[in-house]
């Protein structure tokens, strides 16, 4: 995935940067789970302070232009974005081994032992 900023614009009374970006990709478009790691690299800002507005991908084609919005503090972030925006970034973290593990050791402890 390639990935070049269009447009930059600082808005510092709103205290956050606007950006819109070009990316190139293969296969599938990317999802915002994919995007977000990859922005904020290259935008040099934390994950957590990174919205994705929009993503717009013609069928058939390898570009995605992405519209996205870097906040400077997480306060402002949830004080002006969209509750649903807000929502759709949030990445669940995966289950942890130890916790895919417990369901089998209690199906161990509920078959009956032989004597």
């Amino acid at each position: 995935m390639e990935i070049t900023i269009s447009e930059k614009q600082e808005l510092p009374l709103l205290k956050r940067s606007e950006a819109r970006v070009r990316i190139f990709y293969q296969g599938t478009t990317p999802t915002r789970a994919q995007l977000i790691p990859a922005l904020a690299d290259k935008l040099g800002v934390k994950k957590d302070l990174l919205i994705i507005d929009t993503i717009d991908a013609q069928y058939g084609d390898t570009v995605a232009y992405v519209t996205c919005r870097c906040y400077t503090d997480k306060a402002t972030l949830e004080k002006l974005e969209r509750k649903n925006l807000q929502e759709k970034h949030v990445i669940a973290a995966p289950p942890k081994a130890e916790e895919a593990a417990e369901p089998e050791a209690e199906e161990a402890e509920e078959t009956p032992e032989e004597n």
